[in-house]
């Protein structure tokens, strides 16, 4: 039992980890476009600019794919703790019925079976 708590909390951690690394990287990529959106001047200039679109779409590219990181990280660390529960489980039904042929074999010795 230690140790799948030891394990849930690890994967609390690494999604903690992988949440924090994608809000930074996300938020390094809206302060990069701002400043250069900044650099400029207004916004009515900053649309007329025929690569304004461009930058913009690459924005939204960039953080698209940032949170698809996040999801594919998240649902990866998801299956492998949903495999690792699997594999308690199992354990420790195994375990239990090898408890249990030891006792049946113990009380056939003693009884003279």
């Amino acid at each position: 039992m230690v140790n799948v708590r030891r394990k849930l909390n690890s994967f609390g951690e690494c999604v903690e980890e992988a949440k924090k690394e994608n809000k930074e990287l996300g938020m390094r990529s809206i302060a990069d476009f701002m400043s250069m959106k900044k650099k400029i001047g207004d916004q009515k200039c900053w649309r007329k600019r025929p690569q304004s679109n461009t930058e913009l779409t690459e924005l939204w590219d960039r953080l698209m794919g940032l949170e698809l990181q996040l999801v594919d990280q998240l649902e990866c660390r998801d299956l492998e703790n949903q495999h690792h529960e699997s594999l308690l489980e199992v354990s420790i039904v195994t375990l239990e019925k090898v408890i249990k042929n030891e006792l049946d074999e113990r009380s056939q010795k003693t009884s003279g079976w």
